[in-house]
């Protein structure tokens, strides 16, 4: 996850239509390959990089907000303090650290 994230960083959070513009399959899949090996990344879009972190989120067998934490009343401005830390608190610490690392990057 960090080196996918970083190579984003990198790479270009400044690009238009980041997140959802998609990126080069062969990129991917070499993004991919290095990542699975260790070995150094190729030259690739920043694209391909995003392509290959969604792709990732979305494979994971059990997503980093499982849908047991999700609101099962409606957050307003009187409670969404108590909500959230309540809400972070439940997280283990796996999802936890993935989650605010996830939000780290994207502030």
């Amino acid at each position: 996850l960090w080196r996918v994230v970083d190579a984003i960083y990198e790479k270009g959070l400044q690009e238009p239509d980041l997140f959802s513009a998609p990126g080069i399959p062969e990129e991917v899949k070499q993004i991919r390959e290095a990542l699975d090996t260790g070995g150094p990344f190729q030259e690739a879009s920043v694209y391909s990089y995003v392509d290959t972190f969604l792709q990732f989120l979305s494979s994971l067998s059990v997503p980093v907000v499982p849908s047991t934490l999700f609101p099962t009343v409606e957050i307003n401005s009187e409670n969404i303090q108590s909500m959230s830390r309540k809400f972070l608190e439940d997280l283990t610490p796996i999802h936890y650290n993935v989650f605010v690392y996830i939000i780290s990057f994207f502030r």
